[in-house]
């Protein structure tokens, strides 16, 4: 499935004429606007993740410190 969707898009990219293929740079500047926004939902995403896991992580140690010492 792979394949066939690489040889797709390399028909694509080659068989189309030149102005089909052109991006404007309001086009272009929105899209790299898009990813640049979506990476660093991501980011933002697990960095939040990484921040609970590690907060339960540190309540359920310092839970086992206190119950090995009473």
């Amino acid at each position: 499935m792979k394949n066939k969707l690489v040889l797709v898009n390399l028909f694509l990219a080659f068989s189309l004429s030149a102005h089909a293929q052109y991006i404007d740079p309001g086009s272009g500047s929105y899209i790299f606007q898009l990813l640049l926004g979506g990476f660093l939902a991501l980011a933002f995403y697990f960095k939040t993740i990484k921040g609970t896991i590690v907060s339960l992580a540190g309540r359920a140690f310092k839970f086992l410190k206190k119950s090995k010492d009473a």
